[in-house]
């Protein structure tokens, strides 16, 4: 449904944009991923609820308020729960592209490790 793919994408977008603001202003690398994994499911399931209660009433109660010949709209409802899981993704998709290409701007000091006498 047209419902499903207009979530998909709102939520990658918001996916997308929680990550990037994760990746360049929080250092816990580990905390940042879990709270993006954990918030996404939680924001994801939030909009779906939040787009059902705003959004017209079911179809009968619409199609009966109508007149002949004239378009109406349908409920805010998912018929795929699979795309509540678009948000977490795409924010780890892009967190993980977005500290790479941030790690890689600053390498890691490589440390000498080696004892005096080894040779």
């Amino acid at each position: 449904m047209a419902a499903d793919g207009w979530f998909v994408v709102c939520a990658m977008v918001a996916g997308a944009v929680a990550a990037l603001l994760a990746a360049f202003l929080l250092r816990e690398r580990l905390a940042a991923l879990a709270g993006l994994i954990v918030g996404g499911v939680l924001g994801s399931v939030l909009a779906w609820r939040i787009g059902a209660l705003l959004g017209p009433p079911s179809v009968e109660a619409s199609a009966a308020a109508a007149r002949v010949g004239a378009r109406f709209d349908g409920p805010l409802d998912l018929s795929a729960m699979g795309v509540l899981l678009a948000w977490p993704v795409a924010a780890t998709v892009v967190y993980f592209a977005a500290v790479a290409g941030l790690d890689a701007r600053h390498p890691v000091e490589e440390t000498d490790t080696s004892v005096e006498g080894d040779a």
